[in-house]
């Protein structure tokens, strides 16, 4: 069964969504149980469970990208206008204790690049890991946008 099919089956039992809230709602209650990554989910019937945030996006937009971005990045706000479709390579900018930066033991210097959909942009090389660090965030505020 594809993830559209569970989509549709939950639709079928009456799921329905409060888009300004980011709750899936049953005949009686709001639905979602966390997950261990921390995303809600529900399962319209036994052994088929639905990421919350997609079941939403879907319902709004009748379409389901390959990834749903959470902007504010707090995984458990599943209101539509915190949701946005986005590619894999889009949804690693969120990515935390990413440097951005590595000792280049060759040029005895710092080395700076960043990764934009697969391919590395080479952004120099920097005598301290200070300025390693800020050459990233200058590239990571200019190519890393949704």
């Amino acid at each position: 069964m594809t993830e559209i099919d569970k989509i549709k089956l939950a639709i079928e039992k009456g799921y329905i969504c409060d888009f300004e809230k980011g709750l899936i709602l049953s005949k009686y209650k709001s639905v979602g149980t966390k997950t261990k990554k921390g995303y809600l989910r529900f399962s319209p019937v036994r052994g088929i469970a639905i990421l919350n945030h997609r079941f939403i996006y879907y319902m709004k937009y009748n379409e389901l990208p390959e990834q749903i971005d959470h902007i504010n990045r707090v995984k458990g706000d599943n209101s539509i206008d915190n949701l946005r479709g986005v590619t894999n390579g889009q949804n690693q900018f969120n990515r935390k204790n990413v440097k951005g930066y590595f000792f280049c033991n060759q040029k005895n210097k710092w080395r700076g690049q960043i990764a934009i959909e697969k391919r590395k942009i080479y952004l120099g090389y920097f005598d301290t890991e200070q300025e390693a660090h800020e050459a990233y965030l200058k590239a990571k505020s200019k190519y890393h946008l949704i």
